[in-house]
């Protein structure tokens, strides 16, 4: 992407102004970690079309899911305190899973490993 296009995005994103009802809306998104139209307005006081009409101003959906991104941060405490409670019972792809969601974790390379090399290492009783 271009340097001008990058800066006009941010300057489309930084113009738009988003009414009350769409900060709450982005908020209520936020909370209960969806972008469900209907599980945002049953828990708001947005109307059901709101959504369907405010996609139609220019900017709202970039300044919407820009913000979305941007706030899920906050849930990261929730997500290591579930992952915790996986962790505990001998789990761990549940955390790593909700930490790529989120975007703090990167997919690490695989790698091969053949446990042949380490029978000397190990002793050929605890290899088996």
């Amino acid at each position: 992407m271009s340097k001008e296009i990058a800066k006009q995005k941010t300057t489309e994103i930084a113009a738009f102004n988003p009414t009350l009802k769409m900060e709450e809306y982005l908020e209520t998104a936020v909370a209960l970690l969806t972008d469900s139209p209907s599980k945002i307005v049953a828990k708001c006081t947005a109307g059901r079309t709101s959504w369907y009409d405010w996609r139609k101003i220019e900017g709202f959906e970039d300044w919407f899911y820009t913000e979305y991104r941007k706030r899920r941060v906050r849930i990261i405490p929730k997500l290591d305190e579930l992952g915790m409670q996986f962790a505990k019972r001998g789990s761990y792809q549940h955390w790593e899973a909700l930490n790529k969601k989120v975007g703090e974790l990167q997919d690490a390379p695989q790698t091969q490993v053949n446990i042949a090399n380490f029978i000397p290492i190990l002793g050929d009783k605890e290899a088996k």
